[in-house]
């Protein structure tokens, strides 16, 4: 449904919700962003395909909430998040939504201060826990007819995974010096990948 839209304003300098959502196409927005602790919206949203309603949220220390009502109350799903990281992704897989990815980079402070540094997680329960994957990166996309392959852009260039991240290769032909901060597949060809980036 594209009259649905959901929206994070964390790091626009509001002061007002965190999230607001809509389901007319943008011509009246409401807030969605109950229960999120104030002062600390989620940067990351990501929409269920299969059921717009459930969000997953990503914020600072790969802290991360969930709704099942679009908003109207969310949960704090990062129970088995025993990692400090800054996410800078985050993706639900089109296939089976229990696959979630988040990706970013080890924080230098953590709160609390004995969490384990980690550059990425997974889930395999809809963001309920979580597992390290060790893949640090800026951007990720997932194959929509191959889930399991999964590409990566970030500080160590170009990164394809073909076992739902538990290992990473560097994309052939690709300098490991690049910096890419975007990648995105085709949705008319999915083996065609774009990368964006500077050197």
């Amino acid at each position: 449904n594209a009259s649905v839209l959901t929206v994070s304003l964390h790091g626009l300098g509001s002061r007002g919700p965190a999230v607001l959502r809509t389901t007319d196409g943008g011509a009246t927005w409401q807030e969605a962003g109950q229960g999120l602790p104030p002062g600390e919206g989620p940067g990351l949203l990501a929409v269920n395909p299969r059921d717009p309603l459930q969000v997953i949220a990503a914020g600072f220390f790969g802290r991360v909430w969930k709704t099942a009502d679009g908003g109207e109350t969310w949960t704090l799903e990062n129970g088995g998040v025993t990692y400090c990281m800054h996410p800078w992704d985050l993706e639900i897989d089109p296939a089976d939504p229990r696959n979630v990815y988040l990706v970013g980079y080890e924080s230098a402070v953590c709160e609390p201060p004995s969490r384990e540094a980690c550059p990425g997680l997974r889930s395999v329960d809809g963001g309920e826990s979580w597992r390290c994957m060790a893949v640090r990166a800026s951007d990720l996309a997932v194959d929509p007819r191959r889930p399991s392959v999964l590409y990566a852009a970030g500080f160590s260039g170009a990164l394809k995974s073909t076992d739902a991240g538990s290992v990473w290769r560097p994309v052939s032909g690709l300098s490991t010096e690049q910096f890419f901060d975007a990648v995105s597949l085709s949705p008319f060809s999915p083996s065609r990948v774009y990368l964006a980036g500077y050197s």
